[in-house]
């Protein structure tokens, strides 16, 4: 899935120097939502917000596979995107989480929100939107900038709340229902005596970040159907099974293969991320003869 942007999105002009141009070009397209407007042979590519020819350009001016700056060298630090909306911002983060994609820091500074990353070739990026200034903090009547943690989770809880869903689509999402729920009594034996890779999701009705993470397991279940098993647990009706695995929060994901539990993430977790647990867990075919 191709990531978009809202056509109010802002940023002025950024040149960077890349060492793989097709790798960050994927990047920019594909996980933050700009469109190529121009390419200039295989050295150099013009991407825009929309309603400008470009807002970033990308080169392989200092050579293709050419080295980074070193440490400490001056130059960019890193360039700023900015959103017009909480809710722009929020899906700027699904499109980077979707993809994989590392996040360095995420910060409320009060007058702003603010996730800083850097694209494959270590350029800083710091995606924000401003608060409107009725919001500011201020302490008799002076301006208070402050930094504190941004909750993420909270973030991407808030999408899933506004995001439209048609009735069609909800309808679609029951019937095709890939993914199947294990309780205390068939959990041996349809997750520890599987013959597949096996990634059983410990959950509950109350806990939104699991509403967020469930897309990416019904559509890895729908994918490699046949080659993996993606199973879930309601904690909440089934609590010797949390007790049994030690859940101590959700959602955890725990990776199960040949009958032992071999790898465990907790939290919100990629669906990149959860395809590459689950391709480690599959057996090595045969040498030919």
């Amino acid at each position: 899935m191709t990531t978009t942007l809202h056509p109010e999105v802002r940023i002025g002009h950024a040149h960077l120097t890349v060492s793989n141009l097709e790798r960050a070009v994927e990047f920019y397209r594909d996980a933050l939502g700009f469109q190529v407007t121009q390419r200039y042979g295989g050295s150099a590519v013009f991407l825009s917000a929309g309603g400008y020819h470009h807002h970033i350009a990308l080169n392989t001016w200092a050579g293709e596979g050419a080295p980074p700056p070193p440490p400490g060298r001056t130059g960019l630090y890193h360039f700023a995107i900015l959103y017009p909306s909480r809710r722009e911002l929020a899906r700027a983060f699904k499109g980077l989480f979707d993809h994989g994609v590392p996040i360095e820091g995420a910060s409320d500074h009060g007058v702003s929100e603010s996730i800083y990353l850097r694209d494959p070739d270590g350029n800083g990026i710091e995606l924000c939107r401003d608060r409107p200034p009725e919001e500011w903090p201020r302490v008799n009547g002076e301006l208070r900038m402050t930094t504190s943690a941004l909750d993420l989770d909270r973030l991407l809880v808030e999408l899933h709340e506004l995001e439209p869903k048609t009735e069609a689509s909800t309808q679609h999402s029951e019937i095709m229902k890939p993914t199947i729920e294990v309780n205390e009594t068939n959990f041996d034996r349809e997750v520890l005596r599987s013959t597949r890779p096996t990634v059983v999701d410990f959950w509950a009705e109350w806990c939104g970040p699991c509403k967020m993470l469930a897309p990416s397991l019904d559509a890895i279940a729908r994918e490699q159907e046949g080659q993996v098993t993606v199973a879930k647990v309601n904690i909440d009706e089934n609590p010797a099974l949390a007790a049994r695995f030690n859940i101590q929060s959700i959602p955890t994901l725990l990776y199960f293969s040949g009958g032992e539990l071999r790898d465990r993430t907790v939290g919100l977790t990629s669906r990149k991320a959860i395809v590459t647990r689950l391709a480690a867990l599959k057996p090595e075919p045969a040498a030919a003869p």
